[in-house]
């Protein structure tokens, strides 16, 4: 499960038997409950003030890469820069700042979750991202 305040979705993964995602009851536009079964995902979307909640469900082509954090790794491929940036804000306990507007490159690959911030910074800017980091503070150019 993917539950974080900084994410537009909710998502859940199953990999072994059974579980009902149930969007909350008097959410506008709330779709009907649904039962997940190993190796699909649902994602729920969070409500904002012009839209209500939807839950789509879709099959999972490789689980392997969504339980990545569970076997210690980062799981960039296919991500965005700004999700990528909140992985490591999370995990180092870092908070990002966006200087101008950085173009939004799409990585690949996985890392070891026990790298240090500065190797992985390192990693990252092969793909022509900039980082400076002060403090607890990564800027990004």
């Amino acid at each position: 499960m993917n539950t974080y305040d900084d994410e537009k979705t909710i998502r859940t993964t199953l990999l072994t038997g059974a579980v009902k995602i149930t969007p909350l009851a008097g959410d506008k536009h709330t779709t009907p409950p649904q039962v997940l079964v190993p190796g699909q995902t649902g994602v729920l979307s969070k409500p904002d003030a012009s839209e209500g909640v939807t839950l789509t469900v879709t099959e999972t082509p490789d689980a392997g890469n969504v339980i990545a954090w569970k076997n210690g790794l980062f799981n960039f491929d296919g991500m965005d820069l700004y999700s990528v940036m909140r992985q490591l804000e999370r995990w180092y306990n870092i908070d990002v700042q966006y200087v101008g507007k950085p173009d939004n490159v799409i990585f690949k690959g996985k890392m070891h979750r026990n790298t240090n911030l500065s190797n992985v910074l390192e990693v990252l800017e092969t793909m022509d991202v900039n980082f400076e980091l002060k403090g607890n503070i990564l800027y990004v150019r």
